[in-house]
């Protein structure tokens, strides 16, 4: 009978230190989240947990909507650069979360340097499934499209703005140098030449060509010219959306003479003295030319002849000419030049 009396005893004193331990352990689980303080990014989510709630309904909110949204089931998804708080709340139990929202689009350059005509594409990071809205300071120096495409037309300095939606202002700026020039064989033509004129570095924009002075030298809208007096003009190349480049052609006679002299000879009659100068690349073999004296305003008998003699690339020679002793003054003109070659030239 005692022993059976221990035995229970025993057992209740098992029992209650057993009770009382289970009491302990439930009273040791306090309600709480798997974090308070979390930093996202734009577009990411955090899952927030609640533990020990005995079971109870969840119910998730946020203090800013505008910066983090909560799902039903604690997902957690940044919206904007900033702060939120975000509450778990069981029956009376009430837990609260910080988030820290943080925007890291960024663009794959602040600086661009282009040359005008060129183009370069603008890229945003972080920030996928956000609209990106562009747009330039200077459309006329560097634009931009819908998918961030740069096109440079002139030189200057732009401003590329990419808006991200719910978040940052990116920019970058981009530097416009134009490189375009005219490439010309010459700058000097023989009247009736023809050559080829050039714009490197247009980048497949249209130039329109104009010669200031088209009684000198005209020019078609390829570019050619062709030499149609003697003088000098300006050609000019408008480059589209960008700067005019220039270029002064002179145009020259094949020979070109100037009078020296008008003096008495030895002999007692009147000469005149001319120097010849050869403007071409060609040696001439002679000179065919009109001398036509004046007494005043009367014209004397005109002197037809010619310059028998070679003149070499770009040399000058000298020439005398007899003319009446009566002679005050006289013009001459150039008729027609034999080339080496056999080729001919007339103004």
């Amino acid at each position: 009978m005692k022993k059976r009396l221990l035995q229970a005893f025993v057992m209740m004193l098992l029992l209650t230190l057993v009770m009382g331990t289970t009491t302990t352990a439930f009273a040791a689980a306090t309600p709480k989240l798997n974090t308070t303080k979390a930093t996202i990014a734009v577009g990411k989510t955090k899952t927030l947990k609640a533990y020990n709630v005995g079971g109870q309904t969840v119910t998730w909110t946020t203090s800013n909507s505008k910066v983090a949204t909560v799902s039903t089931k604690g997902v957690v998804t940044g919206i904007k650069a900033g702060t939120a708080t975000i509450t778990a709340k069981a029956g009376t139990i009430k837990l609260k979360a910080t988030i820290k929202v943080e925007d890291k689009a960024a663009l794959n350059a602040t600086s661009v340097a282009l040359n005008a005509g060129k183009t370069k594409k603008l890229k945003v990071s972080n920030a996928a499934g956000r609209s990106l809205t562009w747009k330039s300071s200077k459309p006329a120096v560097a634009a931009v499209d819908s998918n961030g495409l740069i096109t440079a037309y002139k030189e200057g300095t732009a401003t590329i703005t990419c808006q991200v939606a719910n978040g940052k202002k990116l920019k970058a700026t981009v530097t416009v140098k134009e490189i375009a020039a005219i490439n010309a064989p010459a700058k000097t033509l023989i009247k009736g030449e023809k050559m080829t004129l050039k714009v490197t570095n247009l980048f497949k924009r249209n130039v329109t060509w104009k010669s200031s002075n088209t009684s000198v030298a005209t020019v078609s809208a390829k570019g050619v010219v062709k030499s149609v007096g003697i003088g000098k003009t300006t050609i000019s190349a408008q480059i589209e959306n960008s700067k005019k480049l220039t270029l002064e052609v002179e145009v020259l006679p094949a020979v070109s003479f100037k009078e020296v002299t008008l003096s008495y000879s030895e002999a007692g009659s009147k000469t005149l003295r001319y120097s010849l100068t050869n403007n071409t690349d060609k040696e001439i073999r002679y000179v065919k030319y009109v001398v036509q004296p004046y007494y005043g305003t009367t014209k004397l008998t005109a002197i037809n002849s010619e310059y028998n003699a070679p003149i070499a690339s770009k040399g000058t020679k000298s020439i005398v000419v007899d003319v009446d002793v009566s002679t005050s003054r006289a013009g001459f003109t150039i008729k027609e030049v034999v080339y080496a070659d056999g080729t001919t030239w007339k103004p």
